[in-house]
């Protein structure tokens, strides 16, 4: 089955427990959940992309979903969620069939764009072949690599797959523990990255060639593929039901999904560990990409705080930290500044670059609260030094308060809005000098990193 069809998602709490659990076959192998015909209540599901009606377990709200990659070409995606697509699953890469190479799916930025923009939730996939856990390990890297800057809300799924007998996978002739070896390594350093990490595979690849239950055990979600009407497995939390499904918006036959839970499609889990950040939360996206950009840490392992000011102190350490920690050969010039306070030599280095500057009575003003019109301001400055087009401008007239922007501001601000870097509080407020909090920083920098300034991350 070609690997662009294998597809799953889940959103349950992830499972914590050992990659490297022992790979002996489990005990009772021939009565694995896979092997098993439901034994609980069904309810009859009717599909109108395939005009079909399928029959589910019942005790479940179950959600109507699509799988992507680039043969499916170009896709209206708000069309597709009139359509009724709830999710989708985009392909971020794969694995070369006969070569063994990396590749990133041709569509996967338009995908993610287009999905986002209609506000379709979305996982990512990416077709394996590994054939040790060292290839696996390196795929999940590729993976991590490619969708930092997104915001994938569902899981990272592994699709795992033979192809027609003439692919490396099959060619190899792997063990059933070696194959569920790597299943175990990709979906480790998912894990541990913070993302659910996901099993995709045909019921036949998951009952006759693979240790299915022990890659449960250690957290690791299944999604299975049977074009069928009634599946037999069970222990799913994704059934994909049709390789061939008509779906509003996308011009070619697509796979089509059920996914059932009984929660939320996207359930109120943590992110990054931060227990004060719920997935559910506005600013959570913005989180996950300064954490894992190396941008911003949390005030503790535990605890972001995205409703506390970011100080100026903070902001100064942020770009210092962005732009490699360059050495400083002179102290910061404040009274409030010492050598040995931990944002001293970000400190130094803002104001050596005229990025950030001090109060009349020679204070820094470290601990200070940024505002709003401050924080444009140093990504103006920065923007210039680094030599990037700042000549967009805004004239701001669509807020009521434009006119409490300060004179020094003016330029940055107008600039700012214009770039989509910042907004207003409302839709008439643009609340220039209020305190800008960890979240709205966040989002400032998403914005300002993944926008006019996407070049410095590459």
């Amino acid at each position: 089955m070609k690997a662009k069809r294998l597809l799953a998602l889940v959103l349950s709490c992830c499972l914590c427990s050992s990659a490297s659990a022992a790979l002996a076959a489990p005990k009772n192998t021939d009565t694995q959940q896979l092997h098993s015909v439901f034994d609980a209540a069904t309810v009859s599901r009717y599909s109108h992309f395939t005009d079909k009606t399928y029959v589910l377990p019942s005790g479940y709200t179950i959600y109507d979903g699509m799988d992507v990659s680039s043969k499916d070409g170009t896709i209206h995606w708000n069309a597709a969620a009139k359509d009724g697509i709830a999710f989708a699953l985009i392909q971020v890469g794969n694995r070369g069939v006969k070569s063994g190479d990396l590749f990133q799916d041709e569509m996967y930025t338009a995908y993610m764009d287009g999905a986002a923009a209609a506000d379709i939730p979305v996982g990512v996939t990416f077709s394996s072949q590994a054939l040790d856990t060292a290839e696996a390990e390196e795929e999940a890297r590729f993976v991590l690599e490619h969708v930092k800057r997104d915001n994938v809300q569902l899981p990272i799924v592994m699709n795992y797959a033979y192809y027609d007998g003439s692919g490396r996978l099959e060619q190899a002739n792997l063990s059933q523990s070696q194959k569920t070896a790597n299943v175990l390594a990709f979906c480790g350093i998912i894990r541990d990255a913070g993302y659910q990490p996901m099993l995709c595979a045909s019921r036949d690849f998951l009952t006759n060639d693979i240790y299915t239950e022990q890659i449960k055990q250690d957290g690791v979600q299944i999604g299975v593929a049977h074009y069928t009407t009634q599946t037999s497995c069970t222990g799913y939390t994704c059934w994909q039901y049709t390789g061939s499904g008509r779906v509003n918006g996308v011009s070619s036959d697509v796979s089509c999904n059920f996914y059932l839970t009984t929660g939320d499609l996207i359930p109120k889990h943590t992110v990054c560990g931060f227990q004060d950040v719920l997935s559910s939360d506005w600013f959570a996206p913005a989180v996950s990409f300064v954490f894992r950009n190396n941008l911003m840490n949390g005030n503790s392992p535990t605890q972001f705080a995205p409703h506390a000011a970011l100080t100026r102190a903070m902001v100064a350490q942020v770009l210092y930290n962005f732009s490699g920690r360059p050495a400083v050969t002179q102290a910061a010039p404040f009274s409030d500044v010492s050598d040995d306070q931990w944002f001293a030599k970000a400190v130094a280095w803002a104001q050596q670059n005229d990025i950030m500057s001090g109060y009349p009575n020679g204070t820094f003003g470290a601990y200070t609260p940024i505002t709003r019109q401050d924080f444009a301001a140093v990504l103006y400055r920065y923007s210039n030094k680094r030599q990037l087009d700042t000549s967009a401008r805004d004239n701001l007239h669509q807020y009521q308060d434009a006119s409490a922007v300060s004179s020094y501001a003016q330029d940055a601000m107008q600039w700012a809005v214009a770039s989509n870097i910042i907004s207003g509080k409302t839709a008439t407020q643009l609340a220039p000098r209020d305190s800008a909090t960890r979240a709205e920083c966040a989002q400032m920098l998403k914005n300002y990193l993944t926008g006019v300034a996407s070049s410095l991350l590459s």
